[in-house]
């Protein structure tokens, strides 16, 4: 069978960090997104397409933080994303 759900990790430290600067910036684009993508019959090459395009720009903004030698930590507007699921109180 195929698997609809397709992710990506990171082979450094701070993947949360990381994984909320995505979701941050994919936001901003119009895409609720993560280091997961479900795919749906309602997903057309146009719109998978799209959505690659956003998350490529994204990386882009990655690669400029990291080869200034800054942490992507002081780029979020906004609390580090928590891993898995727990108390937050």
């Amino acid at each position: 069978g195929i698997d609809p759900l397709t992710h990506f990790s990171f082979k450094m430290g701070g993947f949360l960090e990381y994984k909320t600067f995505i979701t941050q910036e994919m936001l901003k684009k119009g895409y609720l997104a993560s280091n997961a993508f479900y795919a749906s019959f309602a997903h057309t090459e146009e719109i998978i397409d799209m959505y690659i395009d956003a998350l490529d720009d994204v990386f882009s903004k990655i690669q400029l933080i990291r080869a200034k030698g800054e942490s992507v930590i002081n780029y979020l507007e906004g609390p580090v994303c928590q891993a898995g699921f727990q108390r937050l109180n």
